[in-house]
Parts: C-alpha cells; structure tokens; sequence
C-alpha cells in the first residue's frame, strides 16, 4: 500500500521481518494493530523528506517488539515525553508545516495499552526517529 508513494517521493521503505518470524502467529486485535502500525507510518511518511523509513518486528525475551524508524525532521528531547498526548505537536510551526492536529501517536498509544502493552520513542532532532512498541 506504502510502496508506491514512497518511491514517488524518493524515500526508501524498509520492511524487516527476521526469517525465523516470519512463520510466527501473533494472536491479538489485528484490526487495532494494524491501525497503529498504519498512524506510525503515516506520522514517519509526513515527517521525512528524504531518506528511509524502515518497520518491522523483532522478538525480545519472547515478546514481539514492533517499530517504526525514519530519517525524518526527529524530535526534540523536552517533547518526547508529550508527543503521546492528544493534540500535541512538537511547536506550532509543525503543525502549518506538515498538517495534522497531532491524534494519531495519542491514537496508537491508546491502542497499544489497551492491548497490554506500551509504546516510546527514541529520537533526535535532524536525525529521525524510532518508535517502539510492545503487545501483551
């Protein structure tokens, strides 16, 4: 569904999936989680000009851990702990900038703990950022 409009605006759509997942079944809302995977792409698409954007899941201490990394504008660290709050963008300039009126990470957040699990973010401004996030 991402593929073409990435290309279209030279970015670079990453999808990592370990061989030995790939056979794995995952038993939750599919709806839910495909709606937080789709606001996570979406967010990262609006926010990266150039460069890559890579998703995928990877298992840790045999818990599924999703992610989404851009190459995007990134985050700034005294945002980071707002950025999940209904309404918030990083400044006002953001939002004139790139559109939107900052539901969809409150939306995915919502989500995730309401399928047990908990979602964060890494990020540096200029550098991109990754955004993280486990089901229970």
């Amino acid at each position: 569904m991402y593929k073409q409009r990435y290309q279209d605006n030279a970015i670079n759509l990453i999808k990592h999936i370990p061989e030995n997942l790939r056979e794995h079944k995952i038993y939750t809302d599919k709806t839910k989680l495909n709606q937080i995977i789709t606001n996570l792409l979406n967010n990262a698409y609006k926010f990266t000009e150039k460069g890559s954007i890579e998703f995928g899941v990877n298992l840790k201490n045999d818990v599924y851990e999703f992610y989404v990394k851009d190459s995007g504008i990134g985050i700034s660290e005294d945002m980071q702990d707002e950025i999940f709050n209904r309404f918030t963008q990083t400044n006002e300039t953001i939002s004139e900038l790139y559109g939107g009126i900052g539901l969809g990470l409150s939306i995915s957040k919502a989500f995730v703990e309401l399928l047990g699990g908990k979602i964060w973010l890494k990020s540096k401004v200029g550098k991109g950022s990754k955004l993280l996030f486990y089901l229970a």
